[in-house]
């Protein structure tokens, strides 16, 4: 079943510009940390801290008090919960590197495990967002056209299916060009908006 999606239209434009920046450096982050354990080269000292998830920048993406929103969604926790756990066995691993120890099979399973258990948490999250920002207009916030149909697709296959009427309503705005013509494109858009 479709559900309503957990962002407006605005806050999942705030939370693109911020989120795919921060998912870019963690990247990059996570090749720095290969680099280390393949190469065995001396970590950077915010590695081996206990909260470096928190200083980097999609540790404090995930802070921001502006995403309160985010914090709503039901991946929030589990993405969160996987970046703190990512970083606490890097930690771990750079740690060992540091100490010239050997790196068990299981320590560096667990770490590679752990990326991609957090790809996929932000997988969901991520996807929602570019759904809601591609099919839904941006003046008004109603689904576009593109974004309407699999939801009137999944409305007649349930009403098919359970025998329950459905309708359909379409409104036209007889004349609206006047409103435009007269009042400007700005007073258009601020009715259409209401």
């Amino acid at each position: 079943a479709t559900r309503s999606p957990s962002f407006t239209l605005p806050q999942a434009e705030q939370v693109v510009r911020k989120l795919m920046p921060a998912l870019q450096e963690h990247g990059k982050w996570v090749k720095r940390i290969h680099t280390i354990l393949i190469c065995r080269t001396d970590p950077a000292p915010e590695d081996l801290e206990e909260d470096a998830y928190l200083n980097s920048d999609l540790g404090r993406w995930f802070a921001d008090a502006d995403n309160d929103y985010v914090r709503r969604h039901p991946g929030y926790e589990t993405a969160f919960e996987g970046l703190r756990r990512q970083y606490g066995l890097a930690g771990k691993l750079c740690r060992a590197v540091r100490d010239e120890q050997p790196i068990s099979p299981e320590d560096y399973e667990a770490f590679a495990d752990s990326i991609h258990r957090f790809d996929d948490s932000m997988e969901a999250l991520v996807r929602e967002l570019w759904d809601l920002l591609l099919n839904t207009d941006p003046l008004t916030g109603i689904a576009t056209r593109l974004g309407l149909l699999p939801r009137l697709k999944e409305a007649h296959e349930r009403t098919r299916k359970e025998g329950h009427a459905c309708a359909v309503c379409m409104i036209d705005l007889d004349h609206f060009k006047r409103i435009n013509d007269t009042h400007g494109h700005r007073a258009g858009d601020q009715v259409l908006a209401s």
